[in-house]
């Protein structure tokens, strides 16, 4: 199994828009209407490609998987990410190598990454765990964890 990030083209917004209201809508952030919901993915999209950020897709094999985002900085020497990988793909090491490529990513420029997982996906606070991230409380708003190395 070969796992890659690929720097978001503009021409993949519909399928990127798409990825981006399926993980809204399992994190149940999501407008109920599926129009409006549509519409805030593109708008996220859209904020997700400003200055000082940066938007990778996950490759495995040769289907898109997933997407890493990137919000970094450069007066914090920190970087903040968001990973989703759909739900059907999330087996067989898929998210440990997709955490080490974004810190790989980001190591460069930053001594800090800082994955957020929600707070019920113990799965995912596991792995940051065994990456030896330490969890902070749950944010009570956001209901996420905040993992620091």
């Amino acid at each position: 199994m070969e796992v890659t990030l690929i720097p978001y083209q503009n021409n993949e917004e519909e399928f990127t828009a798409e990825l981006i209201d399926q993980y809204t809508r399992i994190r149940g952030h999501a407008d109920p209407d599926p129009v409006q919901a549509r519409k805030d993915a593109r708008n996220t999209l859209k904020m997700w490609r400003g200055k000082d950020n940066s938007l990778y897709l996950i490759r495995q094999d040769e289907e898109i998987v997933g997407f890493v985002f990137f919000s970094c900085n450069p007066y914090v020497p920190s970087c903040y990410v968001e990973i989703f990988v759909l739900p059907e793909k999330q087996e067989a090491g898929v998210l440990a190598r997709v955490n080490e490529l974004a810190e790989d990513a980001v190591q460069e420029y930053f001594r800090t990454l800082r994955p957020e997982a929600d707070a019920e996906s113990t799965k995912s606070v596991r792995l940051y765990q065994e990456s030896v991230y330490t969890c902070k409380e749950p944010e009570k708003v956001q209901e996420k964890y905040t993992l620091r190395r």
